[in-house]
C-alpha cells in the first residue's frame, strides 16, 4: 500500500501542477473567469488520470467494471471540488490559487483512500 501511496503521490504532485498552472493561465493570460478555469483543468486531470492510476500507480487491468466505478468516483469528486473551491473563493473569498492548494490538502487523501479500496481494489 505505501508503494501505491507514493506514486499517487507523484502524481497527484502532477496534476495539481498542471492544475495550478493551468488555472493560473487561463485567469491571468486568457482572462478567463477563476470557476470556469478550475473547471477545465480539474475536468482534464480527472479523465486523464484514469489510464495513470491503471497502469502506474495500482497496475491492473481495464475493465467495464472499474471504468463505471472510476466514472461514479469522478463524478462525485468533481462536483466536490467544483464546489469546495466556489465556496473558498466566493464566499469566504480566498484567493483561487490557495483554494486549489485547500482543495488538494483536504481531498487528497480521501481520493485515494477511495482509489485504493472500490476502485482499484
Amino acid at each position: 500500500m505505501f508503494a501505491n501511496l507514493l506514486k499517487y503521490g507523484l502524481v497527484t504532485i502532477f496534476g495539481y501542477i498542471f492544475l495550478f498552472l493551468s488555472t493560473l493561465f487561463f485567469v491571468e493570460i486568457l482572462r478567463c473567469s477563476k470557476i470556469f478555469s478550475y473547471f477545465i483543468s480539474i475536468t482534464i486531470i480527472y479523465i486523464s488520470t484514469y489510464f495513470i492510476y491503471t497502469k502506474f500507480v495500482f497496475d491492473t487491468q481495464s475493465n467495464k467494471k472499474r471504468i463505471l466505478k472510476f466514472c461514479i468516483y469522478l463524478i462525485i469528486f468533481w462536483f466536490i471540488n467544483n464546489i469546495f473551491f466556489n465556496l473558498l473563493i466566493e464566499y469566504l473569498n480566498i484567493h483561487y490559487l490557495l483554494a486549489i492548494i485547500c482543495n488538494i490538502v483536504f481531498l487528497g487523501l480521501i481520493r485515494f483512500l477511495v482509489l485504493r479500496t472500490w476502485i482499484f481494489k
